[in-house]
């Protein structure tokens, strides 16, 4: 994947700092195949009630409850289990890694999707922003923009910042520096 170009979007008088990406997901491949073969038993149960609903409808017994509204409840369950388990495995490709960008200049920090509904974000770095730092497995995350809105449950805070990256020491350090008039 080549690096987008940031420099369309920069002030002028602004430089580019820093540009990096998530740490793709990673997950055993062992696993990934599990979980597979997991969901793909509940393909074929599901196939195998609805062949016997099928066939045997017209006996009495189990192959006529397979018709009927409880056994298509669990066909369908078997099913939607089954594609659940199944479709993350090979669609892993589709995680914000993939289509999530960073970048840093001295004046701001950029964040650009370009999935479904591409867009970018700018977030002006100021003395007065606040930093967080999370440590994960995959990466750091740098926060350093938060907003609140109101979801069904109530108020919600939506955080804002680099997730999962692999050199949060030197952003922060250069964040820090930003804030300071140093860059």
């Amino acid at each position: 994947m080549t690096a987008p170009r940031w420099e369309n979007h920069l002030l002028p008088g602004e430089r580019l700092l820093w540009q990096g990406r998530p740490q793709p997901f990673a997950q055993s491949p062992v696993w990934r195949v599990i979980v597979t073969l997991a969901g793909l038993g509940l393909l074929v149960f599901a196939g195998f009630v609805g062949w016997l609903a099928s066939v045997l409808s017209s006996d009495d017994g189990i192959a006529a409850a397979a018709g009927t509204s409880a056994g298509i409840a669990m066909r369908l369950s078997a099913t939607g289990l089954g594609l659940w388990l199944i479709a993350p495995q090979w669609i892993a490709r589709l995680d914000r890694a993939s289509w999530t960008s960073y970048a840093l200049s001295n004046r701001a920090a950029y964040i650009r999707y370009t999935n479904l509904s591409p867009k970018l974000e700018i977030y002006e770095i100021r003395p007065e922003t606040t930093i967080e730092r999370l440590r994960g497995r995959r990466g750091d995350t740098i926060l350093f923009h938060s907003h609140r809105v109101e979801g069904s449950d109530g108020p919600l805070t939506v955080h804002a910042g680099f997730r999962n990256i692999s050199d949060a020491d030197a952003v922060l350090a250069m964040i820090r520096e930003i804030q300071t008039g140093k860059v």
